[in-house]
């Protein structure tokens, strides 16, 4: 009897860790670093940027890749604020007027404007508004799915880094669960570095 109560057991603890995986338990949320106006749809190659300098903007488009039947995704970004300031975020890329994975997919605007946790300024979330779950013959699937950006601006003096790391991500689908996905990695924007003074006879020297 006892043998046959802990077979139960188990099978309802697999059972619960069945059912928790969802249709984007797969999925991951990709970085892409960008200069302000420069940004180019799905590019997802830039994991650093190098030679920036105090009052340089820079966006962080966020995308996700692998997805499946999407409907809805939270996106909690950490980000050094003794280097960079948050300016702001929203779903559309302006430079390209390129819509986020619900727009393109001909659903309705979806995301809500970034906002900073009030608890811990040095993360700022990004995530979809309440959005009727779509059919699975609407709902986005594929890579590179464009969820929305975030831009900063370097502090003065900006001579170190700035690092941009996934603190959450959660992505779900029509079967209403939510996945917890990881990122691709951390991404990093390099400052320029200060050039120590020489002296006119240093120079000579060099130059010989």
């Amino acid at each position: 009897m006892r043998v046959v109560s802990w077979a139960v057991v188990c099978m309802l603890i697999l059972g619960a860790g069945l059912s928790y995986a969802g249709e984007n338990a797969g999925a991951v949320i990709s970085f892409d670093l960008e200069l302000d106006g420069q940004a180019e749809k799905g590019n997802q190659q830039q994991s650093e940027l190098r030679g920036r300098d105090a009052g340089d903007s820079v966006i962080l488009s966020v995308y996700a890749d692998g997805v499946s039947n999407l409907c809805g995704y939270v996106v909690q970004v950490r980000f050094d604020t003794t280097q960079v300031s948050f300016v702001g975020g929203d779903y559309l890329n302006i430079s390209l007027l390129e819509f986020d994975v619900f727009s393109e997919a001909g659903l309705s605007k979806s995301s809500a404007p970034a906002t900073v946790d009030p608890e811990d300024p040095s993360v700022v979330a990004l995530s979809s508004a309440a959005l009727p779950v779509p059919g699975a013959d609407t709902a986005p699937d594929g890579d590179g799915k464009f969820l929305g950006w975030l831009k900063f601006t370097t502090r003065d003096p900006f001579e170190g880094e700035a690092r941009f790391s996934l603190v959450l991500g959660k992505l779900k689908g029509v079967d209403g669960e939510w996945d917890v996905v990881p990122s691709e990695g951390v991404v990093v924007v390099l400052g320029g570095v200060a050039v120590e003074p020489h002296s006119w006879g240093q120079i000579k020297a060099t130059m010989k």
